[in-house]
């Protein structure tokens, strides 16, 4: 049994949820240069990436905070 699918009132052809893909995989790879954070290994050099919520980012969140970093409208953006 096929199944319809549609964005509004068009039915998805072939061509759209290509398209849709195309875009869906653009958009994220734009996400990810603009917002994703990295660092190199210690050990390789090659890029570890920090993904909210993992180990990585609870000791860069503490290592940050411990250095006493503050938003720019508190005072000094940068530990002195």
């Amino acid at each position: 049994m096929s199944r319809s699918y549609f964005i509004g009132s068009e039915p998805y052809t072939k061509r759209s949820i290509d398209g849709h893909a195309k875009g869906g995989q653009a958009g994220y790879v734009a996400a990810m240069n603009e917002f994703q954070l990295s660092l190199p290994c210690a050990t390789c050099g090659h890029d570890m990436e920090i993904f909210a919520g993992s180990p990585l980012a609870q000791a860069a969140i503490a290592s940050v905070t411990e250095q006493g970093w503050v938003h720019s409208k508190c005072g000094d953006p940068e530990p002195s």
